[in-house]
C-alpha cells in the first residue's frame, strides 16, 4: 500500500505541473507579471522530474523490446523539445513575455505539436516499461495536456494573437492531415 501511495505522489506532482502551465498562460494573456513567467519552466522541470521518477520506479518491468521503445520515446522527446524551444523563438516566447505566432514548420503540422509528441512519448515509455505507474502517469499527463492545449486554443492564444482565428481555420488542432504534413515539410505558411 505504501508503494502505491508513493507511486501516486509522482502522478500527483506531474499533474500539478499543468496547474503551473495554466497560471503561466493566464498571466501571459492578462497581467503578464514578470514574477509569474518562470512558472512554465518550473512546470516543465516538475513534469520532467516526475516522468524520470516514474521511469526509474518502473524499471523492473522492462522486457526484450524495451530498447526499441526507449529509442522511440527519446525520439518523441526530442521532437517535443524541438517544438517548444527551437521551432518557437524562445526569448520572445518564454523570457520577454511577448510571444509571436509561429505558423510554419512544426506549427504547420498541427497547432499543438508538443501535445502530439508528449502523447507518443508516454505511449512509447509505457510500451518499454508496462506498469500501472507508467500507464497512470502517461494517460493522466496526456489527457491534461490535451485539456491544456484546448484552453490555449480557445482562450489564451486568441487573446495573444489577433491572427489566431485564421491560423485555427488553416491548421488542424492536434492530428496532422496529409495537407498539413505537406505544408510542414515543404511549404512556408508564414514567418515566426
Amino acid at each position: 500500500m505504501a508503494k502505491v501511495m508513493a507511486d501516486m505522489d509522482f502522478v500527483a506532482a506531474g499533474a500539478f505541473s499543468f496547474l503551473l502551465f495554466l497560471i503561466y498562460d493566464i498571466n501571459g494573456a492578462t497581467a503578464n507579471l514578470p514574477a509569474l513567467r518562470p512558472l512554465f519552466a518550473v512546470g516543465l522541470l516538475l513534469l520532467g522530474g516526475t516522468s524520470a521518477g516514474i521511469i526509474y520506479h518502473s524499471r523492473g518491468h522492462a522486457h526484450m523490446l524495451s530498447p526499441v521503445f526507449f529509442a522511440l520515446a527519446i525520439a518523441f522527446l526530442a521532437l517535443l523539445m524541438y517544438s517548444l524551444f527551437f521551432a518557437l523563438p524562445p526569448k520572445n516566447t518564454y523570457i520577454d513575455g511577448k510571444p509571436k505566432l509561429c505558423t510554419s514548420g512544426m506549427y504547420a503540422l498541427c497547432r499543438h505539436p508538443g501535445v502530439l509528441w508528449l502523447i507518443l512519448m508516454y505511449a512509447a515509455v509505457f510500451c518499454a516499461l508496462p506498469s500501472n505507474l507508467t500507464l497512470a502517469g502517461g494517460v493522466l499527463f496526456s489527457v491534461l495536456d490535451v485539456i491544456y492545449a484546448a484552453f490555449q486554443d480557445l482562450w489564451t492564444f486568441p487573446r495573444l494573437f489577433p491572427e489566431y482565428g485564421e491560423y485555427r481555420r488553416c491548421v488542424p488542432f492536434l492530428l496532422p492531415t496529409p495537407k498539413s504534413i505537406k505544408t510542414a515539410l515543404f511549404g512556408n505558411r508564414g514567418k515566426q
